[in-house]
């Protein structure tokens, strides 16, 4: 099984975020931030200066991935056009300016986007398989073929994953319900002080009148 393809930023941008289910974490985390800085205007509309810094790093958190994907296809070879040859043993992958031969063993397991295949040899180091490059039914083929050698551990990996995701996802979720309570108690207790000011003012104005 041949294929030959040239990765594109979005395929590069994919990868990295199937690779690191930290994106949808600092997705998370910056809708979090921004959330805080609409809560801190609505708040203190006086001052908004202080919303300025969790509003930098929720657009950080947003789109620091996009910019990582960006600039691994200008200052790499990632993006040059490659020649991988599939086998039962291993693979070879060919570029232009380098031939290499890889045993299934060298990877440890894989995983699987909407348009890619990630074959991963560490923890952050992967090789990039976009599903366009293969025939009608191959994409199959190689599914199966990356079972047999590395399957038990990707859904064991896939499964560990989950789970922390999840976690951080229902931290992130309770977090963001305390803010909102907060915000509303704050708002709350502002609208009673204004009320009481309010009737307070009014009865030293009728006792005012009824003296004079």
């Amino acid at each position: 099984m041949k294929i030959t393809y040239q990765l594109t930023q979005k395929e590069v941008l994919e990868a990295l975020r199937k690779n690191n289910r930290g994106t949808k974490l600092n997705l998370i985390a910056g809708i979090f931030c921004m959330t805080m800085a609409i809560g801190g205007l609505a708040t203190d509309p006086k001052h908004p200066v202080g919303a300025i810094v969790p509003i930098v790093a929720g657009l950080f958190l947003i789109f620091t991935v996009r910019l990582q994907a960006r600039g691994l296809v200008r200052k790499s070879m990632l993006c040059d056009e490659t020649v991988v040859d599939f086998s039962d043993s291993g693979m070879t992958a060919s570029n232009s300016v380098a031939k290499t031969e890889f045993a299934w063993p060298a990877f440890n397991r894989y995983a699987e986007s909407t348009n890619l295949f990630l074959l991963y040899q560490s923890q952050a180091g992967f090789r990039i398989f976009p599903k366009r490059a293969f025939a009608p039914g191959e994409a199959d083929a190689f599914r199966s073929l990356l079972d047999r050698h590395m399957g038990d551990a990707s859904k064991a990996h896939d499964k560990k994953a989950r789970m922390k995701t999840w976690i951080w996802v229902s931290i992130f979720a309770v977090a963001a319900m305390l803010l909102v309570i907060t915000i509303l108690m704050i708002r709350r207790r502002d609208a009673d002080v204004e009320g009481g000011l309010t009737q307070t003012e009014l009865l030293g104005y009728k006792c005012y009148s009824s003296v004079v």
